[in-house]
């Protein structure tokens, strides 16, 4: 989306569309402002997305926002003189979209212009600097987006020796809208100096700081979540992590028999509860197994059967995949015990069972007898 200096961002993006024009499959907004401006671009559910060296940007923090403000930010610091390829990730593009139907008209921020598609340039000097692309129909000239995308890049004077090593790990990749991810980075280290900041871009406009955080996700879509670190020096180094948002997961679900399985004894497990979202032909395609004695399997078929080597405590976890391609998993915990351990738990079983009905027959035999004096007392 463009924005006019002087225009609130989010004043903008609720402002309702005047036309909307139909063009090689995709549709170019013009807000009711009179600005043209694309389906928006860098961040989650978006798409398309500006890239430099192969980085995507992400989308730029709401707490920074400045007008007029870029819509994405690269991760990665680029140093000076150094050769930087920019293009658009147009993958997300509705079907149809052909980038090569245009021409690209590149602004670097730092005076020089450019056009094509992918474009290569260096900065001359150390800045942050906002770049931005518009584009003209190949066939129909008077079709002009003057602002596509833009995104702003951080050029330093040199690149660290040694810099700091970035480690993200997510609790998932696929989570359901309005569901929260855990984010680690307590693995990244620096490699000069002890001390480390840690700074989490969400991709859909959320900033967090910290080695290990939280967030929920509100909009659908898939995008990258970038972390960040940041030596003592000033050093920097970043990763991504993609993370797909959708409106509903498959739903994992397994039962074992027996409850108390034992040790060299075949076990039967059961996921044909496990159910896909509710839509048209859609259903549960795949069925993975890990049943955390370092034996997997993967089938179609829900009900498998797996024969455990020793006794002990085993973490099964089950992965269903749907005609979509999207997972749902579960992780439940089964004691597996040895021959004798099950006789003697049935044993007790029994005797315990045996003592509840013996308690049960004397409690009611001595109500009757209560019954039957206090009936003859009467009479």
């Amino acid at each position: 989306m463009m924005y006019r200096p002087g225009v609130n961002q989010s004043t903008c993006r609720s402002m309702q569309w005047g036309m909307a024009l139909a063009l090689s499959g995709i549709l170019m907004m013009v807000c009711q402002l009179g600005t043209p401006a694309p389906v928006q671009a860098c961040g989650i559910g978006q798409p398309f997305t500006m890239m430099a060296n192969a980085v995507p940007a992400v989308s730029y923090p709401a707490t920074q926002m400045t007008l007029p403000a870029p819509l994405g930010v690269f991760p990665q610091e680029f140093a000076r003189d150094q050769p930087i390829t920019l293009a658009e990730d147009t993958s997300g593009a509705p079907r149809g979209f052909d980038p090569f139907a245009y021409s690209w008209q590149w602004e670097f921020g730092d005076g020089t212009q450019s056009t094509g598609f992918p474009v290569v340039h260096q900065y001359e000097r150390a800045g942050t600097f906002v770049i931005q692309v518009g584009i003209i129909s190949r066939t129909d000239p008077s079709f002009h987006v003057r602002l596509f995308d833009s995104a702003q890049i951080t050029i330093v004077p040199r690149v660290w020796p040694l810099p700091p090593v970035a480690i993200a790990r997510s609790s998932v990749t696929y989570v359901q809208v309005g569901s929260s991810v855990t984010y680690d980075a307590s693995s990244s280290y620096a490699q000069v100096g002890h001390s480390l900041n840690w700074s989490w871009n969400f991709g859909d406009t959320q900033t967090a700081e910290g080695a290990r955080v939280a967030h929920t996700f509100e909009q659908i879509g898939s995008g990258y979540v970038a972390l960040v670190v940041q030596d003592d020096r000033g050093a920097r180094a970043f990763a991504l992590l993609r993370v797909v948002v959708v409106s509903q997961l498959p739903i994992a679900r397994w039962v074992v028999t027996p409850t108390a399985p034992v040790a060299g004894a075949s076990v039967r497990f059961d996921a044909s509860l496990s159910r896909a979202p509710v839509e048209q032909g859609n259903h549960i395609a795949d069925y993975f197994w890990d049943f955390g004695d370092g034996v997997q399997w993967e089938g179609i078929d829900p009900i498998v059967t797996h024969l455990f080597a020793r006794p002990g405590s085993y973490a099964v976890t089950l992965r269903v995949t749907d005609m979509q391609g999207l997972p749902g998993t579960t992780t439940q915990m089964i004691v597996v015990v040895t021959a004798a351990q099950s006789i003697s738990e049935t044993s007790t079983n029994q005797w315990s069972t045996f003592l509840l009905l013996t308690f049960i027959m004397i409690a009611a035999g001595a109500a009757l007898s209560l019954g039957i004096r206090r009936k003859f007392r009467r009479s």
